[in-house]
Formats: structure tokens, C-alpha cells, sequence
């Protein structure tokens, strides 16, 4: 559970940042892909791909709070700020302003610059 913690603190670049993003956008497609093939759409889909499917997205997600996160923390800004993915417009332009906002230059209270 602590190494599941750690991977919440700490900052990242908006290199890492941006590295991760396409990481996770290739996961997706690859996850969205496999789904469908396996079934026959979501109307034939048995439960135990949809259980898979939800099961590896939301671990797909928990990586993206962990690069939002710790891209916030690059920017001296608290980690609960990443619960504006949540909401859809707003969604969009914060993962902008974290792919082009440059960190902060100095420690912080979240760790060493990155």
C-alpha cells in the first residue's frame, strides 16, 4: 500500500507529463480495441470482458490522477485540485495548463525540482 502512496507524491515535468499522456492514450485505445474485439460490442458483451474493461480503466485512471497530481505538485499546487478532471470542461484546460505552465524553479513542500 505505501509503494500505491508514493506513487501520488513527488513532481514531474511537463515532459514527464506529456510522456505520460501519450502513455495513457495508447493504453486506452489498446484497452478499447481488446474489448471490442473480444466481444461483439458492449449490447454482447459478457460480463466477464466487461468486468476486465472496467477493471483495467480504472487503473488506467488511477495513473492519469497520479500525472496530474504530481504535475501539480511541480507547480506548488495541491493534489485535491486534480478532482476538476471530474468535470469535463474544465477538464480539458487544466490538462493545458499543466502541459504548458513551467514548474516551479525551486523545492517546494512536495519535493526537490524535478
Amino acid at each position: 500500500m505505501n509503494k500505491i502512496l508514493r506513487f501520488y507524491k513527488g513532481r514531474i515535468t511537463r515532459k514527464t507529463f506529456l510522456i505520460g499522456w501519450g502513455i495513457f492514450i495508447t493504453l486506452a485505445m489498446v484497452i478499447a480495441f481488446l474489448a471490442l474485439s473480444i466481444t461483439d460490442g458492449f449490447s454482447h458483451a459478457t460480463s466477464g470482458a466487461m468486468l476486465l474493461l472496467i477493471v483495467s480503466l480504472l487503473a488506467l485512471y488511477g495513473y492519469l490522477f497520479s500525472l496530474v497530481i504530481r504535475r501539480l505538485h511541480d507547480l506548488g499546487a495541491s493534489g485535491w485540485w486534480s478532482l476538476l478532471l471530474f468535470l469535463s470542461p474544465l477538464s480539458f484546460f487544466l490538462q493545458v495548463f499543466l502541459a504548458c505552465k513551467s514548474g516551479e524553479k525551486k523545492e517546494n513542500s512536495y519535493g526537490p525540482q524535478p
